[in-house]
C-alpha cells in the first residue's frame, strides 16, 4: 500500500542498488513514489503509483510485467530483497490495490525466475549467474488474508504451485520451479519437511488437501 521512500533514499546514496515499488500514491502516505523521482536514476529506479481505489489483479501484474521485470533483469541484481506489504489484500480495512493471495503468488515467482537469470556470470568453471532472495514480512491488517497471502507468497518461494488449478489461473506451467536454496529456519524443521508442509496446504481457506 505505502510507498518505501526510506528505502528509496538508499538509491541516491549508492548507484549500485535498484529499487521498484507499486503503491498507493498521489497523496497517499507517505505522499512520495512519483513517476517523476524516477529522473537521473532510470534503469534502478521503478515506481508505479495507483489512484485509490484503482488497483486490481490486471493492473497489478501489467505494472510488473511491463516495466519492472524488464528493468529488473536488465540491471542483473544479485541480491533481491523483498519487502512483502499484505495490506494490499482486498480484505485488508486499509487495502485499495484489491489484491488476491494468488497475485502474491504471481509475483514472488517472478521474482524467482529473475533470480534465476539475474546476478553477474561466474568465473569459474561450472558457475552461473548467482542472486538470492530475502523477504521481509511487513504491513498486513487481516489476519486472514495475511495468512492466505503469506502462505501463497512462501509456497512461491520453494518453488510449489498456488494450488489445483494455478497453471490455467496464471498462465505458466503447473510443474512448480526447483527452489532456490532456503537460508537456515528459524525453527527446528528440516527443510523437506516444509516443503512436504507447505504442498499440502491448499488456499481456498486454509483446509488442507487429502
Amino acid at each position: 500500500m505505502h510507498h518505501g521512500n526510506g528505502t528509496q533514499d538508499f538509491t541516491v546514496l549508492d548507484p549500485d542498488l535498484f529499487y521498484a515499488s507499486t503503491h498507493v500514491g498521489y497523496g497517499f502516505y507517505p505522499g512520495s513514489g512519483h513517476k517523476e523521482e524516477e529522473e537521473g536514476r532510470e534503469g534502478r529506479l521503478v515506481n508505479v503509483p495507483f489512484r485509490e481505489g484503482e488497483g486490481s489483479s490486471q493492473r497489478f501484474r501489467q505494472a510488473w510485467e511491463k516495466e519492472i521485470f524488464p528493468t529488473l533483469k536488465a540491471f542483473e541484481p544479485e541480491l533481491i530483497l523483498m519487502s512483502m506489504g499484505f495490506d494490499a489484500a482486498r480484505e485488508d480495512p486499509l487495502g485499495e490495490m484489491e489484491l488476491e493471495a494468488k497475485d502474491y503468488w504471481w509475483l514472488t515467482r517472478g521474482v524467482m525466475e529473475v533470480a534465476r537469470e539475474g546476478g553477474k556470470e561466474g568465473e569459474g568453471e561450472g558457475e552461473g549467474r548467482k542472486c538470492k532472495v530475502l523477504s521481509v514480512l511487513e504491513g498486513g491488517y487481516h489476519l486472514g488474508a495475511l495468512g492466505l497471502c503469506g502462505v501463497a507468497h512462501v509456497k512461491a518461494l520453494l518453488g510449489l504451485p498456488f494450488d489445483e488449478g494455478a497453471g490455467e489461473e496464471t498462465g505458466v506451467e503447473e510443474e512448480p520451479l526447483e527452489a532456490l536454496h532456503l537460508l537456515p529456519p528459524v525453527v527446528d524443521r528440516e527443510e523437506e519437511e516444509l516443503l512436504e508442509r507447505m504442498a499440502g496446504v491448499s488456499l481456498d481457506g486454509g483446509k488442507e488437501r487429502g
